[in-house]
């Protein structure tokens, strides 16, 4: 029986400067201990050691445990380069078990889904939680409007687009996600994935594990067009 740990989350914004750190993410993913202890982490951190320079030294070492260790299984932290559709990344880690993934969706801050049925399941849920909250808000808004005075319904009428817009793009195949941890992935699977234009980086952790629970992941995030 595995011991329960947290799941820390970190999101680096990725931008022609550099890295920017947006926010921590802490999520329970097993019942039972309260302990926080980090058993390791993936991805850069900020200083010297440069994005690309990380990147491109963890593509050397997955090709190098593909090459020894083609059929061990592992858990990995997959980082793309620009906003993908849910469907398009549940393709990419077929035979995988991905166990969080992370999107964007418009007016919403990047954030982590656990993934309890499928990649494409849990964006499709959280995106229908998402627009019955919008729906909630824009009720509340319009109600404001309709029993307000000529300024308050010009205030917020602008409001009201923008929100009336972004609940138009919320959907369950929206391309708003830019990260995925999965487990049970084959060696020479995930260098597989290399070789796809949607894959920034495969981050295996070193030595390799196929057990991510208590390690702080920090995905790539894509610039926001």
């Amino acid at each position: 029986m595995k011991l329960s740990r947290r799941t820390r989350y970190v999101l680096f914004g990725v931008t022609a400067v550099g890295l920017i750190v947006a926010t921590v993410f802490e999520l329970r993913v097993r019942g039972g201990s309260d302990a926080d202890e980090v058993a390791g982490h993936l991805g850069p951190t900020p200083g010297p050691h440069s994005t690309e320079a990380y990147v491109k030294e963890k593509r050397t070492y997955l090709e190098s445990l593909a090459a020894s260790e083609p059929a061990t299984k592992v858990a990995a932290l997959l980082s793309f380069r620009s906003y993908v559709p849910a469907p398009s990344v549940q393709r990419l880690v077929e035979g995988m078990r991905p166990t969080f993934v992370w999107v964007r969706f418009p007016s919403t801050e990047a954030e982590p889904v656990e993934v309890k049925t499928t990649v494409a399941g849990a964006v499709a849920d959280r995106a229908a939680a998402l627009r019955k909250a919008l729906d909630a808000e824009l009720k509340d808004l319009r109600e404001q409007a309709g029993s307000g005075d000529a300024s308050q319904k010009a205030a917020l009428a602008p409001v009201i687009a923008d929100l009336t817009e972004d609940h138009a793009k919320v959907s369950a195949d929206c391309g708003c996600v830019f990260a995925i941890s999965v487990e049970d992935a084959r060696m020479r699977d995930l260098k597989g994935l290399l070789g796809e234009p949607a894959v920034r980086i495969v981050d295996v952790p070193d030595p390799p594990t196929n057990d991510l629970g208590g390690w702080e992941l920090q995905p790539f995030v894509p610039k926001v067009k």
